[in-house]
């Protein structure tokens, strides 16, 4: 596939600090347009990126994704729109419902209708297990944005644009995730805090964004729902076991409750549970030595 010029949303999160140099070298685009509300998170991207690529080749452009006249602005032009902006913490979500409804729903609505106006190539948007069978505000909005996904695809022309989901579990070094979490609490021999002991997730490693990402744009057709080759699973409990002996930590492990509307294992997709697909010690240990997690 051409791409000339793409364009990711919430570029300052972790998942398109993993997709940048990715994209970059893999389709060598002319642009790559990183969209996000951070004047200094972008500053800091390009701070990261300064050596390999330069300002001609990333565009740094303030947008909301609630700003629908910015967002059709920004994305005039591209070929390729990976869309990740997104609210994505339970309990901020839970707390903040309009706020989440304005970024993951109506902030997606506008993202998917500029495309449908502009017409790139193809547009990518990033979902998550707990899309399926939602129990929470967060997996409902992530929900309605894989159902306007689906229902446009079934509706619209030709020669408008290949439209498709990419549905993702834990990524284990995303900003907030529970690994780094441990780890950063392992290493000063504080306590780790889970919620249930008998607690599973997916388990999401920068190669599996990269490979499934690269699946979703040369593959992905219009409306599918993009899911990672040989997703695995592990209990949290396990993962604060085997991070507190990996670093010879003295830290306790204790149970503080479950948030409301907190699973005890996802789906990433219906039948596919999180608790039947554990991942062994040793391969959850490489996944955080090749993620530089450690």
């Amino acid at each position: 596939m051409q791409i000339d010029t793409c364009v990711i949303t919430g570029a300052t999160g972790y998942m398109s600090k993993v997709l940048i140099p990715f994209l970059m070298e893999t389709y060598h685009p002319k642009s790559l347009r990183l969209l996000g509300r951070s004047e200094w998170k972008l500053a800091q991207l390009l701070r990261k990126y300064n050596d390999l690529y330069t300002m001609r080749l990333l565009r740094p452009m303030i947008c909301d994704v609630r700003d629908r006249e910015r967002v059709f602005s920004c994305l005039e032009g591209a070929d390729l729109v990976i869309h990740t902006a997104a609210l994505k913490r339970l309990e901020i979500c839970n707390y903040n419902p309009q706020e989440a409804i304005k970024t993951n729903v109506i902030g997606s609505m506008n993202v998917m209708d500029a495309c449908l106006s502009l017409k790139p190539d193809k547009v990518i948007f990033a979902s998550s297990d707990k899309a399926v069978n939602a129990t929470n505000l967060y997996g409902k909005t992530k929900a309605v944005m894989e159902s306007m996904v689906v229902q446009r695809a079934e509706s619209i022309s030709q020669g408008s644009p290949t439209m498709c989901c990419t549905r993702w579990g834990n990524v284990v070094g995303s900003t907030g995730a529970v690994i780094p979490y441990f780890i950063e609490r392992a290493k000063q021999n504080l306590p780790l805090t889970i919620t249930d002991e008998r607690m599973t997730r997916f388990i999401v490693s920068k190669k599996m964004i990269r490979e499934t990402t690269r699946k979703a744009i040369e593959e992905g057709k219009m409306g599918e729902i993009v899911i990672p080759e040989n997703l695995k699973s592990i209990s949290i409990l396990d993962a604060a076991k085997i991070i507190k002996e990996y670093l010879k930590s003295d830290s306790v492990i204790k149970v503080i409750g479950t948030y409301a509307d907190e699973k005890l294992h996802e789906e990433i997709e219906i039948g596919k549970t999180s608790e039947h697909t554990q991942i062994t010690e040793s391969e959850f240990i490489e996944i955080l030595e090749e993620d530089d997690l450690w």
